[in-house]
């Protein structure tokens, strides 16, 4: 058994033969051809000087050429068969063989060679054959000169045939060739010489017929791949290889102590070390044939196709888990006894000549096919009947599935030549199957064998189910889970959270909501497990659910006293007494209710603190203001003669309401018309006036954590528009496009060329002719924890346009209880601007505090944001931005443009805050627009 070669990249590329009866070969080629002419008694013409010509019209073409670039000839191949010898003369032993080009030299002479006294392997082994890489002498007597090869670099094969015969040694020179076959007789005194301390660089070897065999392979061979020795008597072998792969022996008794790379084994007669053949952990072909010393049965592991002789006893059961292998156990009187039912799986088994009792029903099933393959002690029962079972006739496919559907059973047949429906394939014979190419849902007659008539009906569907997200909501009283994926709306889920049924309230193709209405919540998780069913398929996920309670919204004004606080929000239905902390104060609870809590503080400290509730282990935090008692906002402290809002207003609850034709936030600065101009892309108007510009736009809403880290940001930059007009107001309404299916945000900018009057939360604000006012209204913001709030983030930039103006001023008003931004006001050419941030907002109808801040700034830009409690419903109502005159300064034709934030109004409903601001361009007949990815960018430095 010979040894198949593999890929090797050192063997030289054979070139296309190229004859024609003018081109000439060289001189030194033409005597190279004519000496084996000569020595081997060819048939060729050796007066000619081309190759079609030397090959004297012989068939089979004995010599091949190639032409190079300047029409000249070179042999490549000779291939010599001299079936009739010619005589051509006696070679001259002096000759020097010259092929430069010549890469295989064949030779199958039926007579002997002219002079005996010469090898054909000296002749060759000089330096002109650069080129050659296969030899092979298939049926001469030749020797191997001691040293062979010594100057053949690109020598890859060498080969002897059958019918040869080696007179001499086979020298360790011979080992360092990729392949050597040595498949003739051998004189019985010849030998391989092998040094032991010589490493070879040989791949492949096999000798046939080698007498006196007494090797050693082990570390001297470091690239063995492949070894094939037939003894012609007795021979041992010891060895030891780490890549080894293939070991073919014949009447060789072989002992291993180290072949951890084997992977087939080929043994026939002699004898095999260890015979459980432990050192081959790698095994997976084992042929064992006509070996006396070796009849125990081969691990199952190493089957593939098998020929087994000598075994005794019944087949083993383990090699019943074996898939899809051809099992032949043939003429082994031996073995008798049963076949396993597990044999069953096995694509061809192959009993005759044996003694075996019983097979399993599958055989008889298929017996007209498969008795050819059994012993004569196996009989069919005249009455036999086939137990075919299938275990399912209803499948159910997911998107997955691709259109296959696995059949199970038993007795289904071995598929034998397309005797199957054509999108049938045996996977596993009788057992397993696999259905292809269905569609969505349908069914098919399936034919597992027409020889035998064995069809079945079966229908299937596609379950399209898919869960990818779980959230929940969870109140005193219940736990609202949405469940996002793929559903069918037609079928009925069966819903688990947590291990308590869940029950389905709706159901679309991509939503399931479900409540537990008394869930058991284990406090210190909030996490969700699901487990659904749909009429054929179980799903499990894990998600996360937020706690609806305690919320507060707002709280009463606190002064410095102390005194009875009432705290509103939700506060659950169970009744359970809250625990309420005002800084670090107690604060006794005298009342409690759904939505509102009444308790008792002493006497607190002015300024900012903290607020917190905690109802049946659930703790909210916010924030208040406790401020002293009689608190005014209506002088300006920087005033050095304060006087009540400029002598030009009102307080009004402690706050400037301004009398017609002034504003500012103390009253301070005459107002002025102007022209508005609507933006129909995004929310934003510009407001121009004496060559003046200023305009407002909506930046982005953040859920703040309770340490003020940003969870979650919606940045507002995608809007349609809607625009309504009567005799005194123009309405402008724009809605925010976004990806949260249950989120609105409208925004509402309105302006009217008659005064107007506004009151909120107790403060009254006369509006000018031509005013803004701008409402923002959000639904359905889910907060992803009952501890976060919201923040309206607003940037303020100044550009780089030169002004020629000495007068050019900007004041930042801050309320000195907690720093909170009051108002803006710049002051440039002779014209003012102002943005009023008033410190409460309304929550569920009651003031609450928010708080206004300068989130970050830099040379030239600076972000504000605005903090809201989370609540029901919120609104939030600016003072409003005017353009005003003011006495003196000066008017020059280069301005410098400026960006500033103000308040505008929020309006939210279900668990919703927001807010907008108006941002304040100063330019001069230009507007400045700011695309998306430059806000991202400005955000993005927000909070460093």
């Amino acid at each position: 058994m010979d040894i198949k070669d593999q890929d090797n990249q050192d063997t030289a590329i054979f070139l296309s033969t190229i004859l024609t009866n003018s081109q000439k070969l060289p001189e030194t080629e033409v005597q190279s051809l004519i000496w084996i002419a000569q020595q081997y008694s060819l048939p060729w013409n050796i007066t000619k000087t081309d190759c079609k010509s030397i090959n004297n019209n012989i068939v089979f073409e004995s010599i091949t050429c190639i032409t190079d670039l300047d029409d000249i000839e070179h042999v490549t191949i000779v291939v010599i068969a001299n079936e009739i010898p010619y005589d051509n003369g006696f070679p001259d032993p002096l000759l020097e063989i010259n092929l430069p080009y010549l890469v295989e030299f064949s030779s199958s002479p039926r007579y002997p060679v002219k002079n005996l006294s010469i090898s054909i392997l000296d002749k060759l082994d000089n330096p002109n054959q650069i080129a050659l890489n296969s030899i092979c002498l298939n049926s001469e007597n030749f020797t191997i000169p001691s040293n062979f090869p010594q100057n053949l670099p690109k020598l890859v094969l060498f080969e002897n045939g059958p019918l040869s015969t080696l007179s001499s040694d086979i020298p360790s020179s011979l080992l360092n060739i990729y392949k050597v076959s040595l498949y003739g007789q051998i004189d019985p005194s010849m030998k391989i010489i092998i040094n032991p301390n010589e490493q070879y660089k040989i791949r492949f070897l096999t000798v046939f017929y080698i007498p006196n065999l007494n090797l050693i392979i082990g570390d001297n061979f470091p690239i063995l791949e492949g070894l094939n020795l037939n003894a012609a008597s007795s021979a041992s072998l010891i060895l030891s290889s780490k890549t080894l792969n293939l070991l073919v022996l014949q009447n060789v008794d072989c002992t291993v102590t180290d072949a951890p790379n084997i992977k087939s084994l080929f043994f026939f007669d002699g004898s095999f070390s260890p015979m459980n053949l432990t050192m081959l952990p790698s095994l997976k072909r084992v042929y064992i044939i006509e070996s006396p010393t070796y009849n125990s049965w081969p691990q199952a592991k190493w089957f593939a196709d098998k020929n087994i002789t000598l075994m005794t006893g019944t087949i083993p059961d383990e090699y019943s888990a074996i898939k899809f292998f051809s099992l032949s156990i043939n003429n082994m009187e031996l073995v008798n006894g049963s076949v396993s039912e597990k044999f069953c799986a096995t694509s061809k088994l192959s009993l005759t000549g044996t003694n075996i009792t019983s097979v399993p029903d599958c055989i008889y099933c298929c017996w007209d096919l498969l008795s050819n393959g059994m012993p004569s002690t196996i009989q069919i029962d005249p009455n036999f009947t086939c137990p075919y079972q299938i275990n399912s006739i209803t499948y159910v496919m997911t998107p997955s599935s691709q259109g296959k559907i696995t059949i199970s059973g038993k007795n289904l047949g071995y598929g034998f030549n397309e005797d199957t429906s054509p999108n049938l394939k045996v996977i596993v014979p009788n057992s397993l199957f696999e259905l292809s190419n269905l569609p969505s849902f349908g069914s098919q007659n399936v034919m597992f064998s027409s020889i035998f008539q064995l069809y079945y009906q079966l229908d299937w569907v596609t379950d399209v189910t898919n869960i990818q997200s779980i959230s929940g909501q969870q109140t005193e009283f219940a736990l609202y889970v949405s469940i996002k994926g793929t559903f069918n709306s037609t079928w009925i889920y069966s819903t688990n959270v947590n291990n308590q049924l869940c029950v389905v309230t709706s159901l679309v193709a991509d939503t399931l909501n479900c409540t537990i209405t008394k869930p058991i919540i284990d406090f210190t998780s909030e996490l969700l497990s699901v487990n659904m069913s749909s009429p054929y398929l179980s799903f499990n996920g894990n998600g996360t659910f937020v706690m609806m309670y305690p919320v507060v919204t707002s709280t009463s004004t606190v002064t410095t006293q102390g005194g009875d606080v009432q705290i509103y929000g939700f506060f659950g239905r169970k009744n359970s007494k809250p625990v309420v902390t005002i800084g670090q104060q107690s604060c006794k609870v005298s009342f409690w209710g759904i939505y509102n809590i009444t308790c008792g503080v002493s006497s607190l400290p002015k300024g900012q603190t903290n607020l917190t509730v905690t109802i049946d282990n659930f703790v909210h935090y916010s924030n208040m203001v406790i401020v002293p008692l009689n608190l005014t906002y209506c002088i300006d402290p920087t005033d050095s003669n304060p006087v009540i809002c400029n002598n030009h207003g009102s307080c009004v609850n402690g706050y400037c309401s301004c009398a017609g034709g002034f504003s500012g936030f103390y009253c301070d600065s005459k107002t002025s018309g102007g022209t508005i101009n609507p933006n129909s892309t995004t929310p934003s108007a510009s407001f121009i006036a004496d060559d003046h510009q200023f305009d407002f736009n909506m930046v982005s809403i953040q859920e703040l954590g309770p340490d003020a880290s940003v969870a979650f940001e919606l940045l507002t930059n995608s809007w349609n528009y809607r625009k309504e007009e009567n005799q005194t107001l123009t309405s402008l309404y724009y809605y925010l496009n976004n990806t949260r299916p249950d989120l609105f945000v409208i925004v509402t900018i309105q302006y009217s060329p008659d005064p107007r009057t506004v009151e909120f939360a107790g403060v009254t604000s006369n509006l000018p002719p031509n005013s803004l006012k701008v409402t923002v209204q959000i639904d359905g913001w889910e907060y992803l924890s009952t501890l976060n709030t919201l923040r309206v983030v607003f940037s303020t930039e100044q550009s780089n346009v030169p002004s020629d103006c000495a007068e050019s001023k900007e004041t930042i008003g801050v309320n000195q209880l907690d720093n909170s931004v009051q108002y803006l006001k710049i002051i440039k050419n002779g014209v003012a601007f102002y943005g009023n941030f008033l410190p409460v907002v309304l929550s569920n109808g009651r003031p609450a505090y928010s708080k206004n801040e300068i989130v970050n700034q830099t040379d030239d830009q600076m972000w504000i944001g605005v903090s809201l409690p989370q609540c029901a419903y919120c609104l939030i109502d600016p003072s409003f931005n005017v353009l005003i005159n003011v006495d003196g300064g000066c008017k020059t034709k280069g301005l410098k443009a400026w960006e500033i934030a103000t308040i505008v109004t929020v309006v939210g409903i279900f668990t919703i805050a927001a807010a907008v601001g108006a941002i304040i361009y100063i330019k001069k007949r230009r507007i400045i627009n700011y695309e998306s990815q430059k806000l991202k960018s400005k955000l993005s430095r927000i909070g460093s």
